[in-house]
């Protein structure tokens, strides 16, 4: 029996057998856990440039304070408040380890990082 038209989301045509829709289920799994991995390398070498650089936060300040009179960035301004209350109040060792956390508490910290663009690795 052929899976419906509204699989078309995940790239396949309303004719797709069983089989087709498992083995591309598959690929974009391990597409997601590729993605997921390199994220969490880069939160990583993220939280040890933070700890070896602190004024790294004094830049991110400024990001914060940019994108939060930038109307381009209206959608996530909920995130750069939350980041300037973190980056005034948090130690350097605290937001490190926000970074280094599996968590699922920080993530949408980690998503809208202000450290975009530091030379790390």
């Amino acid at each position: 029996m052929p899976f419906p038209a509204s699989l078309a989301n995940i790239g396949l045509s309303s004719g797709v057998t069983s089989d087709e829709f498992v083995a591309r289920r598959a690929e974009k799994m391990r597409h997601v856990e590729a993605l997921t991995l390199a994220d969490r390398k880069r939160y990583l070498l993220l939280a040890e440039y933070i700890e070896q650089h602190p004024e790294s936060l004094t830049q991110a300040r400024n990001h914060v304070e940019k994108f939060l009179t930038s109307p381009g960035h209206v959608r996530i301004h909920w995130a750069l408040e939350e980041w300037r209350k973190v980056l005034a109040e948090w130690p350097v060792v605290k937001i490190a380890a926000m970074f280094r956390e599996e968590s699922e508490q920080y993530r949408h910290l980690r998503e809208t990082s202000p450290f975009a663009g530091q030379e790390i690795g």
